[in-house]
Order: C-alpha cells, then structure tokens, then sequence
C-alpha cells in the first residue's frame, strides 16, 4: 500500500497542490463582472482571498512535504515507519486543505445569489 501511494506521489507529479490556482483569477474576474452590489461583492473578494491563501499555504507546505518524500525515498536507510509517518501527515494535511476549501465555498455560497452563483460558475468553468 506505502509503495502505491509512493508511486502515485512520484509518477502522478505530486499530490495536486494549488489545486485552485488556475480558478481564482477568473474566479475574481467574474465576481467583480457578475456582482453588482458593492458590499456583496467586498464579501465574496474577502472568501476568494482567504481561498487564495489556504491555497498559497498548501502549495508551500506541499512542495516541502514532496520534497521530504523525495529524501526519504532515496535514503537507504529510511525505514518504512518513516515513511509511512510522512504519507500519513501528508494525507491530514491534504485532508485539512480539502476542508478548508469547502468551508470557504460554504461561505460564498452564503453570500452569493443563486443566479449570481450560477452565472460566476458557469463563466468561471468556460
């Protein structure tokens, strides 16, 4: 199993950092085009930039914890414990992104319209 995800690390290009960083971008651009209210508008740049930092945090973090994989990988002496530690702390760490992530999309959907939201995604996924 350690050996599968360590393949699925090495061979896959990593574990799929900044999975929002392409998005965010058009995301703002379609916010700002799409919402008219100022103050709405104010609240839902506030959620994208918290996005933008959970997601500028996990890249780093990630990068580190590849890196760690990496060493660990090519060490001789490292023990399967080691590594298994190190894919463990990367799952909850994946795993607290991943919350983050929809927490964030939980609160602008609070602050969003349904057609607001429909038009930002919708552009936004084009």
């Amino acid at each position: 199993m350690i050996i599968g995800a360590l393949i699925a690390l090495l061979f896959l290009g990593g574990s799929g950092a900044s999975l929002m960083t392409g998005s965010l971008e058009r995301l703002d651009e379609q916010l700002q085009t799409v919402v008219s209210d100022q103050a709405t508008l104010e609240q839902a740049m506030a959620v994208s930039d918290s996005i933008a930092e959970v997601d500028k945090e996990w890249a780093k973090k990630d990068a580190e914890q590849e890196e760690a994989l990496g060493k660990l990988m090519g060490d001789y002496e490292s023990s399967p414990r080691e590594m298994t530690a190190l894919l463990r702390q990367i799952q909850l760490d994946r795993s607290d992104y991943e919350d983050a992530l929809i927490a964030a999309r939980a609160e602008l959907k609070e602050i969003l319209s349904r057609e607001e939201w429909a038009e930002v995604f919708t552009r936004n996924s084009e």
